[in-house]
């Protein structure tokens, strides 16, 4: 499932700011991280999650003995299942509103390093649940925008529909595309 999703594990200091496309989802695995945006750095310990938005400017600086894993969700995934989320300038900001979702991408990352027959299914299923509990939590905490775009995108709902019905079938990224 190439061009959809990445997940790195990072261990070093980014050396420039990096203009941001698609959505990152950063955990802390072990010790302390830096994290600035537009000028305004904040730390984050281990355990702990926090997100780069589309188009942000950002940094981040991983102190020496430290590991954060990066899950970064492409444009193009995010452009199909909720476009909304490319300009929604919303934020979560406790940890409270993240814990959730921070479970969801740790399973993510299990499901990547273990290799079955489902594995590209099961991961797919991953990510749609993870765009849809990031959705609601930013439109839930987010004043500017109404509450009815809670609502699931109609290709998220199809996606779940063919899977519901074809689970037992191989299926891969390319089954989706060619839909």
């Amino acid at each position: 499932m190439r061009n959809i999703y990445e997940i790195k594990y990072l261990k070093y200091s980014a050396t420039k700011y990096r203009n941001h496309v698609g959505i990152s989802f950063f955990v802390v695995l072990k010790g302390k991280v830096m994290m600035t945006i537009k000028d305004e750095s904040t730390f984050y310990e281990e355990g702990e999650t926090f997100i780069v938005k589309h188009n942000e400017c950002y940094k981040l600086d991983v102190l020496e003995g430290n590991i954060v894993v990066q899950i970064h969700l492409y444009e193009s995934l995010i452009e199909t299942m909720v476009p909304e989320l490319l300009s929604n300038h919303g934020h979560l900001t406790s940890q409270s509103e993240i814990m959730m979702l921070r479970d969801q991408l740790i399973y993510l990352c299990c499901l990547n390093l273990t290799h079955n027959n489902n594995q590209n299914l099961k991961i797919m299923k991953q990510l749609i649940s993870i765009l849809e509990i990031y959705k609601e939590r930013l439109f839930l905490n987010n004043h500017d925008c109404p509450i009815i775009h809670k609502n699931v995108n109609p290709i998220i709902e199809e996606i779940k529909d063919y899977i519901f019905e074809h689970y037992n079938e191989r299926i891969t990224i390319n089954t989706f595309t060619h839909k």
